[in-house]
């Protein structure tokens, strides 16, 4: 059982659960923009993609520290178990011993010092390059993660649609049924009609009955798994507000490969971590360059001492890596290796890309001919049970007719619902291939 069936089959428990308990559920209209909203706001992948933009954001400040200087304070407190001590004669006779203490027993010293790095080698700016293409890549990523749940959201919503138009067509046909089985029965009473006809009706009934239960059962899943997406803690019963959008036209194929290849956040984060990469090069590469450094202190003694000193000191250092085997060597094979792959996964997502949009555009080429069709069906159906009803209500006509119409009324309305959902599917996966931007709706 995959993680996502786990969490949907605890969400249905934790429903049923509060119903037994008798507890009272959250009751409130839900547009699909609002659903949007509130999945955006609570979902945890967007939360987690959020808190590792902000993870970036600290790297990018890490290393901007490292071209900036940075000051120092240090106080240090001493205090000797033996205060060492010299002996000096006293003029005129010099026969009289005097004793000083070279130093308190306890010291005070205060230093402030200032250091800056002037020459790094290249390390402090392609570090600072580095964090900076992480950090886009973050971005990017919270953005294809916004993408992808409102592709979900839309999903679950679209579902639950589909499963009460299904619960509509199903009482419809509950209604026709019981609706037969008591003109069957009066027929019987007249003695118009065979024991079998009302039989027949009441088996019909029965099946009907079925089907709105399992169209109930099929809206009350959807239900939840869309309340698992928005991330509510506690069941909720939604009324949705919107419909299925319509059929209007599609744009060419090669006109959606462009814009995808222009707007994808996933493309453009490997664009990103391949600029990371490169900054990684130039990393390696500075531990073969020298770096030079300059430090400037200034020291306080904050007790007096016969041997006291302070002042400041001024002082530069420079490092040059003769030898450190095949160390950096090493680094810059792996940087190097990592801008190749980043490359590779950039063209591999590039054949998935022209993939996705073909099946999304096909899907949606197929949906918009199968609403069309399913139009015309229903009209032919109903037509087709308006006469068949009124044939068997005149005595004209047979039990079976009626019931193969209300049937074949059914099954044309399910596959116009069918179809729309499709179409509305289709369009969300044709807004996540494109990776469309997504909007928080106020």
């Amino acid at each position: 059982m995959t993680a996502s069936r786990l969490l949907l089959v605890i969400s249905l428990f934790a429903v049923a659960g509060a119903s037994a308990r008798g507890e009272e559920t959250q009751m409130r209209n839900l547009s699909l923009e609002e659903a949007l909203r509130l999945a955006l706001d609570r979902n945890p992948q967007v939360r987690l993609a959020s808190a590792q933009v902000q993870e970036a954001v600290g790297r990018v400040l890490q290393a901007s520290a490292l071209r900036t200087p940075s000051v120092d304070l240090n106080v240090d407190y001493t205090r000797l178990e033996r205060v060492p001590v010299i002996q000096t004669p006293i003029p005129p006779d010099y026969t009289r011993m005097e004793t000083f203490q070279l130093s308190p027993k306890e010291n005070v010293v205060g230093t402030i010092s200032i250091a800056q790095a002037l020459l790094t080698g290249g390390r402090a700016g392609g570090t600072f390059r580095q964090a900076q293409a992480g950090n886009e890549a973050a971005s990017l990523q919270l953005d294809r993660t916004r993408q992808e749940i409102a592709f979900s959201v839309k999903q679950g919503y679209y579902a639950i649609l589909l499963a009460l138009e299904s619960t509509k067509v199903a009482q419809a046909a509950e209604a026709a049924a019981a609706e037969h089985v008591r003109i069957a029965s009066a027929h019987l009473a007249a003695g118009t009609a065979p024991r079998f006809d009302v039989l027949r009706a009441e088996t019909e009934l029965s099946h009907a009955r079925q089907a709105v239960i399992q169209a109930q059962t099929q809206r009350d899943v959807a239900k939840v798994a869309l309340a698992v997406v928005l991330g509510q803690e506690k069941p909720v019963e939604f009324l949705l507000t919107s419909a299925f959008q319509q059929p209007a036209a599609i744009p060419e194929p090669a006109e959606l490969l462009q814009k995808a290849i222009n707007q994808r956040p996933d493309l453009k984060k490997l664009q990103a971590l391949e600029k990371a990469s490169l900054a990684s090069i130039q990393v390696a590469k500075s531990d073969k360059k020298p770096t030079v450094s300059a430090v400037w202190a200034r020291q306080s003694v904050l007790n007096s001492s016969a041997f006291s000193t302070g002042g400041w000191t001024l002082m530069a250092t420079a490092r040059f890596n003769i030898f450190n085997s095949t160390l950096t060597r090493g680094k810059i094979e792996e940087a190097n290796a990592a801008v190749e792959q980043t490359k590779a996964r950039f063209e591999q997502l590039k054949q998935a890309v022209v993939l996705e949009l073909a099946q999304a555009y096909l899907k949606l080429r197929d949906a918009r001919e199968e609403i069309t069709a399913a139009q015309k069906e229903i009209e032919q159906a109903d037509e087709a049970l308006r006469v068949a009803t009124l044939r068997y209500r005149e005595g004209m006509g047979t039990a079976t007719e009626e019931i193969d119409a209300v049937a074949a009324q059914a099954r044309a309305r399910n596959s116009y619902n069918l179809a729309l959902y499709n179409y509305n599917t289709a369009l969300a996966e044709l807004d996540l291939a494109l990776g469309a931007s997504v909007k928080t709706p106020q």
